[in-house]
């Protein structure tokens, strides 16, 4: 949301490098954006741990859909856990995150 987006949105997937819906509205612009902002908003923080959304085009921690819309999953992150990992910030997916 912090990069324009509308919540509730149309469900968005990575494919080819761009954030993409279904339908094929490239919002690959508004994902980098939230991811820049939501960085500038912890600069300076010393974070522990950050625990995210599995399978999140933002937030997945080990694995994301692959663009496909098919329900379809493959190892990697979403942007933000992937700006979050290149600054050295732990993460954690919330599906393993103990009871």
């Amino acid at each position: 949301m912090l990069g324009g987006l509308p919540s509730p949105r149309k469900p968005v997937e990575w494919h080819g490098g761009r954030a993409v819906t279904r339908d094929g509205d490239d919002w690959t612009a508004e994902f980098r954006l939230g991811v820049s902002r939501a960085m500038a908003l912890i600069e300076g923080k010393h974070i522990d741990l950050a625990i995210l959304q599995s399978r999140s085009p933002s937030c997945g921690v080990n694995q994301v859909y692959d663009g496909t819309f098919t329900g379809v999953k493959i190892p990697g992150q979403g942007a933000f856990a992937q700006a979050l990992r290149e600054r050295g910030i732990p993460l954690m997916d919330a599906e393993d995150v103990p009871e």
